[in-house]
């Protein structure tokens, strides 16, 4: 005669908030991307953050969950930023150490044959 229909329970609770966070691939992607901007402008800030900027990416891909690919892509963004970082300190704090530009000499035989004429030296 009437049908029965099945009785649904319904859950009121609500599912816990996952346990994995993408907080150290945020912050590793983010320490890359401003640390790879600046890199041309302040050698040494940006090899500090990269610095940083790897490690955070390595612990974000330790720990896997949602942030992975980000904190890959920071891992990948720091390495080449510390590596341009290097090079160009390097190239700017070595010779001015050793007391010596490769390309002073260059220079001011440059400017005293072409400005010499002219009596401004």
């Amino acid at each position: 005669m009437y049908e029965q229909y099945p009785h649904y329970q319904y859950n009121n609770y609500q599912n816990p908030p996952p346990k994995d966070s993408a907080g150290f691939g945020i912050a590793s992607l983010v320490l890359g991307i401003i640390s790879i901007t600046i890199s041309c402008c302040v050698p040494v800030i940006p090899a500090v953050l990269s610095f940083i900027g790897l490690i955070l990416g390595a612990v974000g891909i330790k720990k896997g969950g949602l942030g992975r690919g980000m904190a890959i892509a920071g891992l990948v963004l720091s390495i080449i930023s510390l590596i341009f970082s290097v090079i160009i300190i390097l190239l700017l704090f070595v010779p001015a150490l050793m007391g010596s530009f490769p390309y002073e000499p260059f220079y001011y035989d440059y400017i005293d044959t072409h400005y010499a004429c002219y009596g401004l030296i």
